[in-house]
């Protein structure tokens, strides 16, 4: 046993409070986010289908806006475990916005590292708090952040939907339109 393991021990055996945090928290912002609902997509694609006007489809067809303004934090140890964390926190996040609805088409518009904060760790009174992301762990971030950033998804594992909607969506540029968030 580490020196660790049995502080931790008698920690519990006396009963102390073990909840505090350790580690280091990321604060991540987008511009903007924003989703059609598959129904409606589907909706527009069928009425297209039927009369092949797909201008008047397209006009009973609503952009809706996630809530951008609460932002996506974690809390990790250590980098490997925050890019498991980040890539978890934006799938929840895409899946509470929309409603678990699985054929919504989700945009995120400039998702962005802003804030590094170490969190106080009793035993290192030097640790810094608040702290901008150093280039470090920009880095880290980057291929994450580019995977979901400016890139239309259907809420889905793969961000993929079905073949037809997938189609209609390309043909009527509503990925273009749901990372612009405008119609």
């Amino acid at each position: 046993m580490t020196r660790d393991l049995i502080n931790e021990a008698r920690k519990i055996m006396q009963g102390e409070n073990l909840t505090e945090a350790k580690g280091t928290q990321y604060h991540f912002t987008m511009k903007d986010a924003s989703y059609f609902k598959g129904n409606d997509i589907r909706k527009a694609m069928i009425q297209t289908k039927k009369d092949g006007n797909s201008d008047k489809a397209l006009q009973n067809l609503d952009l809706n806006s996630g809530n951008d303004e609460e932002g996506i934090s974690i809390t990790a140890n250590n980098p490997g475990e925050a890019v498991r964390n980040i890539e978890k926190a934006i799938l929840d996040y895409r899946n509470k916005q929309v409603n678990r609805d699985r054929n919504a088409l989700f945009a995120f518009d400039r998702l962005e590292l802003i804030l590094v904060q170490k969190l106080k760790d009793k035993d290192k009174p030097d640790d810094k708090e608040g702290t901008l992301p150093t280039s470090r762990e920009k880095g880290i971030f980057k291929n994450v952040l580019n995977k979901y950033s400016n890139e239309a998804m259907f809420n889905t594992p793969n961000g993929k939907g079905p073949s037809d909607l997938q189609k209609f969506v390309e043909d009527e540029a509503l990925d273009e339109m749901a990372v612009q968030g405008v119609m």
